[in-house]
């Protein structure tokens, strides 16, 4: 599968504007996360989308640096 500019699809200020929302909803999810029962759907969903909130924050930090 070829490498697929972001940017292309999205502005850079859409792109900011995830950099600046993405850790607040991580936030969320943080401090309600410790409500669900550890091994129960919401506590791993909590755990899977935190980890994939981490990965889109780094990949759109790397694709906001190169495209300077």
């Amino acid at each position: 599968m070829p490498k697929q500019d972001i940017t292309e699809n999205y502005p850079r200020e859409d792109l900011e504007e995830a950099l600046r929302t993405l850790p607040l909803i991580i936030r969320q999810i943080e401090k309600i996360q410790p409500n669900f029962k550890e091994g129960s759907s919401q506590y791993t969903l909590a755990v899977r989308r935190i980890k994939a909130f981490n990965i889109a924050i780094a990949l759109i930090e790397r694709e906001l640096a190169t495209e300077r």
